[in-house]
């Protein structure tokens, strides 16, 4: 049996045995929820006085709509400028983490607003956004070149309906 299929046939009552029994952790049951949504293992096998481990997570379906994440802002470089160019450089790295899909940089060419860059990508899932929310990849690019290099901004994350 593949793990994932372990995974998805986990009952209420084998978490308590493993939990009683010291064999698992909260921090444990965090990370079996998120490999069941990253692997999609939603399907509920109900079975008579036990629910498998996926039942308790009956919302994993709506996190498994993909994601996309855009911003639009504006550098208080000049266009054109060596530090424009390295600002780029540096979210070219974001493409690498694991996750990220269709990645865009993106350069405004009307005057309908005051924003004159972007950045697009989308996630399969909120666990793979989660997982590059909290990557040391983006977190030491927000540290070392946005909070220094951006001047405006608008974040959006949104879904298809």
């Amino acid at each position: 049996m593949c793990l994932a299929a372990f995974v998805a046939e986990l009952t209420c009552s084998d978490v308590g045995r493993f939990k009683t029994a010291g064999m698992i952790t909260r921090k444990l049951l965090c990370t079996l929820k998120y490999f069941v949504i990253i692997f999609e293992c939603h399907e509920l096998h109900p079975v008579k006085h036990s629910l498998p481990f996926s039942y308790y997570f009956a919302n994993i379906k709506s996190k498994t709509t993909m994601i996309r994440h855009s911003v639009i802002f504006r550098l208080r470089y000049e266009k054109g400028s060596p530090e424009e160019s390295a600002f780029f450089a540096a979210t070219g790295k974001l493409a690498t983490i694991t996750g990220v899909k269709a990645f865009e940089q993106l350069r405004q060419v009307s005057n309908k607003n005051k924003f004159d860059y972007g950045l697009s990508m989308v996630f399969d899932n909120q666990a793979s956004y989660d997982i590059y929310n909290h990557h040391p990849i983006h977190t030491a690019f927000i540290q070392n070149h946005w909070i220094p290099g951006v001047t405006d901004f608008l974040e959006i994350d949104y879904v298809a309906m």
